[in-house]
Formats: C-alpha cells, structure tokens, sequence
C-alpha cells in the first residue's frame, strides 16, 4: 500500500506541514498552493474565479444540517446578521480547497491512499492514523476529521463519531480518501455547471456521494490553528 500525504491551499505564513509528515505515516509528499506565491511548493494553479456561491447557489442536501446551514446564512432581523455577513465573504471560497485538491490529483503519481490537509492543520499525536489509513484502503472509504465543529466536542485528542451527523458531509480538516475514487472530471464538470458545493458538503459530494454515501466522519483528530485557543487539548507551545 503506497501512501501520498498531499498538503495544499492558500499559503499565508503558517506550515504545520512538518507535524502531518511525523504524526501521519505515508510514503510520497506533495504540496501545492496558488500561482504568485512565496511558498516553494510542487504543484502551483491560478486561483479560481468565484464565479458562483458554492453555499448560496447550491441545492441543499435533504438533511437538516444542508437545509438550516442555507437559511443561516440568508437569514436577517432588524439588527442584521452576522452570520449572513461572514459567511457572505468567507464561505463563497468554500469550493476553493476542493479544486487546489483536484489539481494535485491530476499531477501526482498513481497511489492507493491519498491522505489531503492543509497547511493550517494540526493533527493530534494520540490518533492511531495508521489504523485508519488501513481502514480506508481496506474498506475503499474517505475518512474525514475535524475538531471545531459549533456544538459538538472541543477536544481533537479524542474522536467522536458523527454516525447519521454526517450523512451528507464529510469533516474536511483532513481527509483520508482512496486515490481511485477520485474523480477529476467529475470536480471540473461540476464547478464549471455552478453546482460543486462547498466544503463538507462539497468534499462529501465528490467522494462520497459517487460511492452510494458510504464514509466515515469523525469530531477530533485534527483542527486548524486559528481555531487553537478554542479547543480543551492543545499543546500551546506550537502556537507561541
């Protein structure tokens, strides 16, 4: 089984690259990021246009989470709406680290498992991700791990189920994915169509929704480091 560790998105300062290459074991490592970078990275695309809001101009997925994250977003009283706002801004690059994701699937070397982070990702050392890497080649699944996550757990030392949580979503901090479920023209087709979806939602939409909806989605295992301050079991140290 031959492992390829792929590190990708916008460089802004920030590379944890080195613990996801000492916690994870993988064979191969790739990086890649935006053209006009700083960042020395294998792999350079332009940045995509925004041509439509991956949340907004989508159809929702027949789940209350799909259904209420859209009425979030658009919602506003007579003080406005802070989540209409950020999420106006924010989550319209949402399909951004998906399409980053396809352009190094078009160019790295054929593998069996394909484990796909970002730069600002911290994974926990208590994770057993050998075992899960396991998982997905034996059982031909994506895996998805996040720690923040609204209501849910703030400890990324401990996994947590989501079980039917995450019918239609798939926890994007990392991803564990076999390489041959991936489909490249699938990703382009549906972003040129305005219909590829953001996120955890967009994530699931590649590569689970294609394997009849079977993936595993866990809170815990990883978070993004802006988010550090906020979660119970972290080691302060890697962000002073």
């Amino acid at each position: 089984m031959h492992v390829t560790l792929c590190v990708s998105g916008k460089y802004t300062g920030e590379d944890f690259s080195n613990l996801l290459r000492e916690r994870i074991p993988h064979d191969s490592f790739y990086t890649a990021t935006y053209a006009g970078s700083d960042y020395d990275a294998d792999f350079y695309m332009d940045e995509p246009e925004l041509i439509y809001h991956p949340i907004l101009d989508t159809e929702p997925y027949p789940d209350k989470e799909s259904v209420d994250r859209r009425k979030a977003f658009t919602y506003n009283n007579d003080s406005g709406n802070v989540l209409a706002d950020y999420f106006s801004t924010a989550s319209k690059h949402w399909y951004k680290q998906i399409l980053i994701h396809n352009h190094m699937m078009k160019n790295i070397p054929e593998c069996d498992i394909v484990i796909r982070s970002r730069f600002d990702c911290i994974p926990s050392k208590e994770i057993d991700w050998e075992d899960f890497v396991k998982k997905s080649y034996e059982k031909d699944i994506p895996i998805g791990f996040n720690t923040l996550n609204l209501a849910y757990n703030y400890w990324f030392n401990r996994l947590k189920p989501m079980h039917d949580g995450a019918k239609f979503y798939i926890n994007d901090a990392l991803i564990i994915h076999p390489y041959d479920i991936w489909d490249t023209e699938l990703v382009d087709t549906l972003y040129k169509e305005k219909k590829l979806k953001g996120a955890e939602e967009g994530w699931y939409q590649i590569l689970s929704e294609p394997q009849s909806m079977y993936h595993e989605s866990y809170h815990g295992g990883a978070y993004l480091s802006k988010y550090w301050d906020k979660i119970d079991d972290v080691d302060e140290s890697l962000h002073n």
